[in-house]
């Protein structure tokens, strides 16, 4: 079962409408809620693979609250040693590898800011002493992107304009 994560706003799903040419009659007459449902059974009925495809997570991927405590958990143990500049010997670790092998766990998860926070702090780490990051997906990069194939159509400009006649 595919669902749509709800961070996006109804101007993103709009976006994805328009650029994947969706029929739909005049989709800004309808409520997010509205768009959002008809996004899901759409990409179900279908069963298309849509170059929107961060937008939908398996349920595998939706974490029972235990499993969510114990993400959270490494996530503050890894922070801990972030927070700490990097010393093992205030830590629980003994060695990058064990917090690359944790970090590998949880990387999955940063629909969590926490979790994000936690990867971006220790890839910038591991950027320093030339070390291979961690990849992972996150939603914000995916809706920044989506922000920059947007189109304005309109900017409002404020202030005070003098206009000169010679």
């Amino acid at each position: 079962m595919f669902i749509i994560n709800e961070i996006f706003t109804k101007k993103e799903f709009l976006d994805i409408i328009k650029n994947e040419k969706i029929p739909i009659n005049s989709p800004t007459l309808c409520s997010k809620k509205d768009l959002k449902d008809f996004l899901e059974h759409w990409i179900v009925d279908r069963k298309k693979e849509s170059k929107y495809k961060f937008l939908t997570f398996q349920d595998p991927n939706i974490l029972t609250s235990k499993e969510k405590d114990n993400k959270m958990l490494i996530a503050k143990k890894i922070n801990a040693w972030l927070s700490n500049g990097y010393d093992f010997e205030r830590s629980y670790y003994n060695s990058i590898n064990e917090i690359i092998d944790d970090a590998e766990i949880i990387k999955n998860y940063t629909q969590y800011p926490s979790i994000l926070k936690v990867i971006l702090g220790l890839n910038i780490y591991l950027k320093n002493n030339n070390e291979k990051i961690i990849d992972y997906e996150s939603l914000y990069d995916i809706k920044q992107e989506l922000k920059k194939l947007s189109i304005n159509k309109f900017s409002k400009k404020q202030g005070r304009f003098d206009i000169v006649f010679d």
